[in-house]
């Protein structure tokens, strides 16, 4: 297991507000983790008035996956091909 801390300063979040803050954060960071096949475990978040700790141990490998992704024709012009990089 590899660990993975992202700490992100931020502008003064309320009291009221932390708990929902991080509740969202974390829910953010493990869906992201999900969407990349990025297997993750022992997920812990903390907060302050000024920053978020989001912390997970991140597997050795992604899971193997295939995307497909269709461009323009071969026969289009250069310009449009140049236009989509």
């Amino acid at each position: 297991m590899s660990n993975f801390l992202l700490e992100v300063l931020v502008e003064e979040i309320p009291a009221r507000f932390q708990a929902g803050a991080i509740a969202e954060f974390e829910k953010l960071m493990t869906t992201e983790f999900d969407k990349q096949k990025i297997s993750y475990s022992d997920v812990k978040s903390f907060i302050s008035p000024r920053r978020i700790v989001f912390y997970a141990d991140l597997g050795e490998q992604t899971q193997d996956f295939q995307e497909e992704k269709k461009g323009p024709q071969v026969t289009a012009p250069a310009e449009i091909i140049e236009r989509l990089r």
